[in-house]
């Protein structure tokens, strides 16, 4: 898996795992490998906040190298001791192009800065932390909808990818469905099911008692599944 920062030794590993992306049940090649750890003391990833006493960091490594467009894309999320997201680094490469954004998270703000080879470029939203930001992490999204079932906030931040990113507002709701099990490795999980239903489509993911995604459906035709997952939470 590859990193924008590596873990330190302040890190205690709660979970990884590894994603891979099926088009009617077949590989597509795309896989997302993710490791959530905690950290404890006054350190701080960012040097942001050094007084918060603990906080997680969600990192993502979405490999689409196999895929035609040959692109990848790293994310580092720090997350707060409400569970909420700090700041956002993202690292993306293609055959075409590199660069990077950086999202902030202030009391009634973000701000996102980005350079991808065109100069840099900083915009900036209304934010509060509810109903908060999505981006295209499975991990991170499954965690999301678990919250917004029980606080029920909508309108969130979504950050879209194209050449660059940008955010917009979008409007989102959350069902909550039937208890399953899930089996990974012979193993079978019980994960809670929440539809997240957006306005131009409708996404399912099974997130099991920790708030860590599972599974999820993203259309009729394509599907992620979890082939490695371990946890010491």
């Amino acid at each position: 898996m590859r990193f924008i920062i590596r873990e330190q030794d302040s890190e205690r590993l709660l979970a990884a795992g590894l994603f891979r992306y099926l088009h009617r049940g077949q590989p597509t090649g795309a896989a997302e490998e993710w490791r959530l750890t905690e950290v404890k003391s006054d350190y701080s990833v960012m040097d942001r906040n050094p007084e918060m006493a603990h906080f997680r960091v969600l990192r993502t490594d979405y490999d689409e190298r196999e895929l035609k467009n040959k692109r990848s894309t790293l994310f580092h999320l720090v997350i707060n001791h409400e569970n909420q997201p700090e700041r956002l680094k993202i690292r993306q490469f293609s055959p075409t192009s590199e660069g990077w954004a950086d999202l902030i998270m202030n009391e009634d703000s973000i701000t996102l800065t980005q350079d991808f080879g065109h100069g840099r470029r900083e915009s900036e939203a209304e934010y509060n932390e509810l109903p908060g930001i999505l981006y295209s992490s499975i991990t991170w999204l499954g965690n999301w909808v678990a919250q917004q079932a029980l606080n029920q906030a909508s309108d969130p931040l979504w950050l879209n990818q194209n050449d660059i990113f940008e955010l917009s507002r979008t409007s989102a709701a959350v069902q909550r469905g039937r208890a399953e099990e899930i089996v990974i490795g012979g193993q079978g999980i019980a994960a809670d099911h929440y539809s997240l239903i957006l306005p131009d489509r409708n996404l399912d993911f099974w997130v099991d008692r920790f708030g860590l995604t599972i599974k999820a459906v993203l259309s009729e035709e394509l599907s992620v599944v979890e082939s490695r997952y371990i946890r010491y939470m």
